[in-house]
């Protein structure tokens, strides 16, 4: 999913399937998704548990990664120049806030 906030709806939030797919099986997402993604004027941000979720799935057996995780970092700040928002207590307190997003399912 592709979560989005503001009038204009430029910043966007990437979840863990829409990065791997973007990553590794770039068909999997609607053309809808990728416009969104190809659109300069879009701001991609994801938070670093997305790293951290990879990592643990990687390390269990359940995922198979399509490089190590430096290499994904990388590739997304430098193709896609995606910002990467680190965990922080005073984001869990504004959750509320938050509550207006808008969810952009990449299946079907």
């Amino acid at each position: 999913m592709i979560f989005g906030w503001g009038m204009r709806m430029t910043h966007y939030s990437l979840d863990t399937n829409i990065v791997l797919w973007l990553l590794s099986e770039p068909q999997k997402l609607t053309r809808k998704v990728l416009n969104i993604i190809q659109n300069p004027d879009s701001e991609l941000s994801l938070s670093v548990v997305t790293f951290w979720e990879l990592q643990i799935k990687s390390q269990l057996g359940k995922l198979s990664l399509p490089y190590n995780l430096e290499e994904m970092q990388t590739e997304l700040i430098a193709q896609f120049n995606v910002t990467i928002h680190p965990i922080r207590v005073e984001y869990v307190y504004q959750l509320k806030i938050y509550r207006s997003f808008i969810v952009i399912r990449s299946i079907g």
